[in-house]
């Protein structure tokens, strides 16, 4: 997880931070290669992912599958909330699935978020049994939880 924050900063680093930009006078000197800015950008994703402990977002995942013998692929949308949150010293993701190919499922908005705002003990857990029912939806056998 923490390469993909790594390589999410360089990506914002290089695209947002173009010459046009003014730095501020407390800014560090310009990094003089690319090894030193993807260990400067990999930094500041680890400290702002520490000083970070829980992001909840809207996430439109398509699914395909071409099975054997099936003449069409088959496809999925799903529409799900997706925590991220810190736990320890990992990162652990939950989606709770709103809605499939259009129709929505009954009684799921706002359920990890409420969860997780009103931190309980076993509140790991809980997220887990979400995500695991959620995981009904997925096309196919392969692991997708």
């Amino acid at each position: 997880m923490r390469t993909a924050f790594r390589h999410a900063a360089v990506v914002t680093l290089l695209v947002g931070g173009g010459a046009a930009a003014e730095q501020p006078a407390s800014s560090p000197a310009p990094a003089r290669n690319v090894r030193e800015l993807v260990v400067r950008a990999g930094r500041s994703v680890v400290d702002y992912g520490e000083k970070m402990s829980l992001v909840v977002g809207l996430e439109r995942y398509t699914q395909w599958m071409h099975g054997a013998g099936a003449t069409e692929p088959q496809m999925r949308t799903l529409v799900s909330e997706f925590a991220l949150l810190r736990a320890a010293d990992d990162w652990v993701g939950f989606r709770d699935v709103l809605d499939v190919d259009g129709v929505a499922v009954e009684d799921h908005r706002d359920r990890l978020l409420t969860l997780l705002l009103n931190r309980s003990e076993d509140g790991l857990l809980q997220g887990r049994r979400i995500a695991d029912e959620s995981a009904r939806y997925n096309l196919g056998a392969v692991q997708r939880n």
